[in-house]
């Protein structure tokens, strides 16, 4: 969903700059770079402390490989969530190269097309199945619909609950299955119809509102959830992690050993569980106000130094 997500807003209106002959190829590489780097960069240095705090000594080589977008290439994922992000920030590579080449001058040309045919290594190295989810969103961004309709929803959310079920789990490919390729069709369908559907009635403005705050933070939430579930297990729970951050690319024994402790389904578990929900989300916010805030400052600042 996310990968559609982000080819339906990055490819899509990439795509559509170039067309209208709109596209700037420094100003992409700075949104892009800013974007994506300066979270990354606040995650990776609040992970440092982190693991220390719960008697782990950080991974340096490691963390130098996801700063430069190398997991799942050459190096596995400091943690659970950094999988996805080398997946996202070669596809905006990907993207430059194909937009470089049309709109650089001739004798650089050259220069885009290794890169693009760097990339096209590197997504064999990866899953190409999500290069192909977010080519596709990107290509559902020009067939949007004049009005949202209710019955073209309920189609997609039918079409992803069957491909999440598994009704499509037949093999067509070595690394592959037909299940993927309906989920990433499902996906950008979705996406489509959610981008027209406006909310009506008052409480769902409201809820609207509440999501656009947190969506703010959305990016630091999802890269900084599970070091604060660490972190709650350190001191909350007693509970150390039984995982070795050298070791293992998905730290995901956090997760599961926090769940243990909500065995029992009482008032009790339901309000610790909603606590550590509103710590966690608390524990993002001041993340994302040190790092991911100052995104359109450090825009700012870049382009100044380049004119």
């Amino acid at each position: 969903m996310f990968f559609a997500l982000s080819g339906f807003l990055v490819g899509g209106k990439s795509i559509q700059r170039l067309l209208n002959s709109s596209f700037s190829l420094t100003d992409y590489c700075i949104d892009r770079g800013v974007r994506i780097g300066l979270p990354l960069l606040g995650a990776c240095l609040v992970y440092i402390p982190v693991m220390y705090i719960c008697g782990h000594s950080a991974d340096w080589q490691r963390l130098a490989g996801n700063l430069l977008s190398l997991q799942g290439i050459i190096h596995e994922p400091l943690l659970g969530p950094f999988w996805s992000l080398s997946y996202e920030v070669w596809f905006y590579i990907l993207m430059g190269s194909i937009a470089g080449f049309f709109v650089v001058r001739k004798k650089f040309r050259v220069i885009s097309l290794l890169v693009l045919m760097l990339c096209m290594a590197v997504f064999l190295r990866l899953h190409v199945g999500s290069l192909f989810i977010w080519l596709l969103g990107a290509c559902f961004f020009f067939i949007l619909p004049p009005a949202h309709s209710k019955l073209r929803l309920l189609g997609a959310c039918a079409l992803l609950a069957a491909s999440r079920c598994g009704l499509f789990n037949w093999e067509i490919l070595a690394y592959g299955s037909l299940n993927e390729f309906v989920w990433g069709i499902s996906c950008c369908w979705f996406m489509r119809e959610l981008v027209l559907w406006k909310p009506q009635a008052a409480w769902m403005a409201r809820f609207e509102r509440v999501g656009s705050v947190i969506a703010r933070f959305s990016y630091t939430i999802y890269l900084t959830h599970i070091l604060f579930l660490l972190l709650i297990m350190n001191f909350c729970f007693k509970i150390s992690a039984n995982c070795n951050m050298q070791e293992t690319s998905y730290c995901a024994a956090p997760k599961y050993t926090l769940f243990a402790a909500f065995s029992r389904l009482d008032i009790k578990t339901f309000l610790l569980y909603c606590l550590s929900v509103i710590a966690s989300l608390l524990f993002s916010y001041g993340v994302y106000w040190l790092f991911e805030r100052r995104t359109d400052a450090l825009k700012a600042y870049i382009r100044k130094c380049l004119t």
